[in-house]
């Protein structure tokens, strides 16, 4: 009778995976110094964060000195949507690296 595993490869695909979203939580925090003016998520204001915008500028509210910017000003408004979509479109990038690295790796290991 075959023993049940609760992680059949041991805890590297669960490691792996865990750095995976840090990897693409840091790239979304870093994809704020991408500022654009957004019609859909932002209704025009300039928006920060790519390929959708998670930070949009308080209208209205922001401090005259930073009025047009994104600021820690704004950090009140986040989008939870668009951090979820960043989040997965990096991470979809970085395991699309990593396989890519990996089956180089396995290619070379094998022709040789």
């Amino acid at each position: 009778m075959e023993k049940f595993r609760f992680l059949p490869h041991g805890y590297q695909g669960c490691i792996l995976s865990i750095v995976g979203i840090f990897v693409a939580a840091g790239l979304t925090i870093l994809s704020v110094n991408y500022q654009h003016a957004d019609p859909l998520i932002c209704r025009g204001l300039p928006g920060a964060g790519f390929p959708v915008p998670f930070i949009c500028d308080a209208s209205g509210e922001s401090p005259l000195s930073s009025v047009g910017k994104i600021d820690s000003a704004d950090l009140d408004n986040l989008n939870p949507l668009g951090s979820l979509v960043d989040i997965l479109f990096y991470l979809a990038a970085a395991w699309i690296v990593w396989f890519a690295v990996h089956y180089i790796a396995i290619g070379r290991h094998a022709i040789q």
